[in-house]
């Protein structure tokens, strides 16, 4: 499976292999079948390189600073992951 990473367009996440190779199987295989379904894209605009996973900071499943099957939302820029991190910000 670690080696997907490399299928993927180059450039297109911000996480790096070595970081990559620790996540577990099944949180590697979300992020790649989003990465197919957002057409290798972000989520909110038509940015392709430098992409974040986004993922939810306040979860009942996990602890919030690591990737999990249950609390990952998308792949998305670095400027639509400050803004929905301020939205949430705004909204609690």
């Amino acid at each position: 499976m670690s080696s997907d990473y490399y299928a993927l367009p180059d450039g297109f996440f911000r996480i790096e292999y070595k970081r990559w190779c620790k996540l577990s199987y099944s949180v590697q295989e979300v992020i790649l079948r989003l990465a197919e379904r957002q057409n290798f894209k972000c989520a909110f605009c038509d940015r392709r390189r430098g992409l974040e996973i986004e993922h939810d900071h306040d979860t009942e499943e996990g602890p919030w600073d690591s990737y999990t099957f249950y609390n990952i939302r998308g792949l998305v820029c670095r400027r639509h992951n400050w803004q929905l991190m301020v939205y949430e910000q705004e909204q609690r």
